[in-house]
């Protein structure tokens, strides 16, 4: 089953960059801070795809947001958040304490002239178990965050402004939903007590939705992001209104 879960995520990460090229790499920062010494601003610049391991602090997540301009996915479920005091993390101009555990204040938005400016190219977040809090306007005005999964049953502290619950769906493990309804500002999200699970579905003529699932070993009602291509009828539209309610976003184009 683990194997199978993994084989899905790979799939839907896979796929996040179907039109564009992809670029994976995994990085392990032994010392918080130094995140960009082990590349060229020009290797930063062209990941799309990127897991850390080791230590990271606030300026780690500054090089994130500013350079790193591509990036799409970013995989955080194995690092440590460190502490760090200073004026060189995300917080705009200004000496700031930055707690061991949270996912700093600012950490992928700034204001550029006055104007907000979210990372715009991020979809996908995978935060570690251990995180505590997540600051003030961490992902504000991350406009195409469509996935944050947090590998842990109890909810962090969401602060003012720091996720977009009519835009983020929050993937959890098994049975952590409840907890985190309870927790505030974490009332109105969508979640999903699984990982995230992707379908691309080319229907053709002889076939339908349904067989096509079927074919692909998937139940409907796990499928959370769907891409169709070919020809619809009523049939299929019927199962995905009646049969997929775990669906979050569907791609008709």
């Amino acid at each position: 089953m683990r194997t199978t879960k993994l084989f899905i995520l790979f799939l839907f990460i896979t796929a996040l960059s179907i039109n564009a090229q992809t670029v994976k790499k995994t990085i392990h920062v032994e010392k918080a801070g130094t995140l960009v010494s082990v590349l060229t601003e020009a290797e930063a610049n062209e990941i799309t795809h990127l897991t850390l391991t080791g230590n990271i602090n606030a300026i780690d997540f500054k090089h994130l947001r500013d350079e790193f301009v591509k990036l799409q996915v970013l995989d955080l479920s194995k690092v440590n958040i460190r502490a760090y005091t200073g004026k060189a993390g995300t917080h705009p101009d200004k000496l700031y304490v930055y707690m061991a555990g949270n996912i700093p204040p600012y950490a992928f938005f700034k204001y550029v002239n006055g104007v907000p400016a979210g990372k715009k190219t991020l979809q996908a977040i995978i935060l570690p178990d251990k995180v505590r809090n997540i600051e003030d306007k961490a992902f504000f005005d991350c406009n195409a965050l469509e996935i944050c999964q947090i590998n842990k049953n109890t909810p962090p502290n969401l602060l003012p402004e720091a996720l977009n619950d009519t835009l983020t769906a929050v993937f959890l493990p098994n049975g952590g939903s409840d907890k985190y309804r309870q927790k505030v500002r974490w009332e109105n999200f969508v979640f999903i007590d699984s990982e995230p699970t992707i379908a691309t579905i080319n229907i053709g003529t002889d076939s339908s939705l349904e067989s096509e699932i079927q074919k692909m070993g998937l139940h409907p009602k796990n499928i959370n992001f769907l891409t169709l291509k070919g020809k619809l009828d009523s049939d299929d539209f019927k199962l995905i209104r009646d049969y997929m309610p775990n669906l979050v976003v569907v791609n008709m184009e």
